[in-house]
Parts: C-alpha cells; sequence; structure tokens
C-alpha cells in the first residue's frame, strides 16, 4: 500500500514528479536491477524497496503484477483501497490468474508482457554479433533476433541479425517484423508457463506471502 501512495505522488506530468522518477531509476541502476528502456513506476519501486535479487524475482514479479491490477482499475484511488481490491478480488493469486488468462488476448499485448518479464527469466547464453557490437550505442536497449542454423552438436552458426529500430545502413529492412513476432511468441510462452506455475503450490505459497506483505504495509 505504501508503495502504490509513492506511486501517486510521482505519477503525474509535474517537473517534480518527473524528476523523481528519473532520481528512481538512477537509483535502481546504480544497484544493477534490471530495467526495461520503459519501466513502469511499479516496476522500479518494487525492486528498489525489495531490493530485487535472483532470490526474490519470482515473487516481485508477482507483486509487481498484483500492483500494475490495482493501477489499472479506476476503483483503487488511494493506498487505502489496495488491501480492500486485493480481498474482493480473492487475494493476489486470483488477480494473477486472471492476468494470465488474459495477457495473451492479442499479439501487442503478448509483446508487451514478453517485454515487461524479460528480465525475470532465466538467461540461456550471453553472445557477442558483430552487427551488434558495431552498433553498440545505436542499439542499446532494443530487442534483436540473431537468426542461425543448429548444428549436429548442438550449436547454433548465426548468420544474420534483426532489430526492432533501423541502425547503420540497415534504415529500411532491419527486422522489426521478425523482433515482433519473436517476442509475440516469448510473451505467449512464458504468460502459458505462467499460468500453469500458479496452480501448483510453491505459487500459491508465493501468493500468500505477498498477501501478508501488502496487509503488514496498510496495518
Amino acid at each position: 500500500a505504501e508503495i502504490f501512495e509513492t506511486y501517486q505522488l510521482m505519477s503525474d506530468s509535474t517537473k517534480e514528479s518527473k524528476e523523481k522518477r528519473l532520481l528512481l531509476r538512477s537509483m535502481c541502476q546504480q544497484h544493477n536491477y534490471p530495467l526495461t528502456r520503459n519501466a513502469s513506476i511499479v516496476d522500479m519501486l518494487v525492486k528498489f524497496v525489495f531490493k530485487y535479487s535472483d532470490d526474490n524475482k519470482r515473487r516481485l514479479s508477482t507483486y509487481i503484477r498484483c500492483l500494475k491490477a490495482c493501477v489499472a482499475d479506476s476503483s483503487v484511488m488511494c493506498a487505502a483501497d489496495v488491501t480492500e481490491y486485493i480481498t474482493d478480488k480473492g487475494g493476489v493469486e486470483e488477480i494473477i490468474r486472471s492476468m494470465s488468462k488474459s495477457t495473451t488476448s492479442s499479439i501487442s499485448d503478448k509483446r508487451k508482457f514478453a517485454k515487461e518479464n524479460f528480465h525475470n527469466e532465466s538467461t540461456q547464453a550471453v553472445v557477442r554479433f558483430k552487427d551488434v557490437s558495431d552498433n553498440a550505442a545505436e542499439l542499446n536497449g532494443s530487442y534483436v533476433v540473431l537468426v542461425g542454423q543448429v548444428t549436429a552438436s548442438g550449436e547454433v552458426i548465426v548468420k544474420h541479425m534483426c532489430a526492432d529500430k533501423p541502425f547503420a545502413d540497415r534504415k529500411k529492412s532491419f527486422g522489426a517484423s521478425a523482433v515482433n513476432s519473436a517476442l509475440a511468441n516469448m510473451g505467449a510462452v512464458v504468460g502459458a508457463t505462467i499460468a500453469i506455475n500458479e496452480e501448483q503450490t510453491e505459487s500459491e505459497q508465493v501468493a500468500q506471502d505477498v498477501n501478508a506483505q501488502i496487509t503488514d504495509l496498510a496495518a
């Protein structure tokens, strides 16, 4: 609830609020908390307040999604409404489950979901590719797709790169449609995995813990 109250204090269009948002982003970056280019205030607040780490990232992801649901609902007008909203909706678990069911309703929603959860997923590989390295400043923070072929030994021979924005001499054929399709696929897969996990006991325990945290904050 306190996080929601802080969100309200820095979410308007005033110069003061903008300065607060920039300061919050800077503080998160100083601690190397993962943020997307368009990270929301809720993302930054939760990661900073609860000290994001590999140990708590799944729990914080649940907390972030729940608070975003509160922000999006017009009935939640102040911090005091947060606990009542969560109770009325059947708890954190039910809120997240309903969001998981609706997240994949459109291609754009799938892409958005993939970006919002990108840093919560396990890293499969870190690679260097010449087209990216040569244009790192221009492409920093963007999403790309590497086109490769799998060998018999399980390695991938990469020959091409698609980006979500123009770069270098590729002002037209930069590959945004390929990146968008890949992100939509990721969003659908991640969303389905989350929905399944939320049916398991571990997810139920996470929801109970978050419920307790929110109740404690509101007390």
